[in-house]
């Protein structure tokens, strides 16, 4: 009875774990085409669309994703705020992205920590290749 209880709990844990991937991945398409509105010059739909992946993102305080998409997506941000959209939270955001930077100069110039960037970045290629092909 024990080990039954223990799959119960196994498998909701399992199911809020997809759930959760399921919700990301959603962010994520809404922002990629976001950067794919912003990239044809239909600026105005594509803040549309990231506002509507901000507000997605906001409660469970989503940053890394916004981050991982690049500059373009921070100049995007950057534009929101003067519009007056979700000020403080994309405020988290682009601190994130200073952080970012600060932490790739500091990869650049310190060669030790090159070999463990890699190593991170081999070990969780696969789970972005799958991202992408499944999203």
């Amino acid at each position: 009875m024990n080990n039954s209880v223990n799959y119960s709990v196994t498998s909701a844990n399992a199911m809020q774990t997809v759930s959760e991937l399921e919700f990301t991945a959603k962010v994520s398409v809404i922002a990629l085409q976001t950067l794919q509105l912003d990239s044809r010059g239909e600026k105005l739909v594509a803040l549309e669309r990231l506002t509507a992946a901000l507000n997605l993102a906001e409660p469970g305080g989503i940053i890394r994703l916004f981050v991982d998409f690049g500059s373009q997506m921070a100049d995007l941000l950057k534009q929101l705020i003067k519009h007056n959209v979700a000020v403080e939270y994309i405020k988290l955001i682009l601190d994130a992205f200073k952080e970012d930077e600060h932490r790739a100069v500091f990869l650049q110039f310190n060669p030790a920590n090159q070999s463990a960037a890699l190593a991170t970045i081999t070990t969780f290629f696969p789970f972005f290749i799958f991202r992408a092909t499944f999203c």
